[in-house]
């Protein structure tokens, strides 16, 4: 499965349960990887400093828990910082 494709999967994933996060922690950010929350954290800076610490670098999703019209804030740091295929 391709980067893009795993990414999308995340993303559906979210998307499935946003009513159910949206109930307890709007305003908030999820970590997800391998279609499941590993946290959710005051900012996107807090997501993204647990989600190293627990996942590793690996590309992991960080989503706004928000409205359906307010698009999630998707983030992959190790794309973004170009370390997704270090030492690969």
């Amino acid at each position: 499965m391709s980067d893009i494709d795993l990414l999308q999967s995340e993303i559906d994933f979210f998307n499935q349960r946003r009513s159910a996060l949206l109930a307890e922690h709007r305003g908030k950010y999820a970590v997800v990887k391998n279609q499941e929350v590993h946290g959710i954290f005051d900012s996107e800076e807090n997501a993204y400093a647990a989600g190293l610490e627990k996942l590793g670098i690996v590309p992991f999703l960080i989503a706004f828990i928000g409205d359906q019209d307010e698009p999630p804030v998707i983030d992959n740091p190790a794309l973004r910082l170009g370390l997704l295929h270090v030492g690969a």
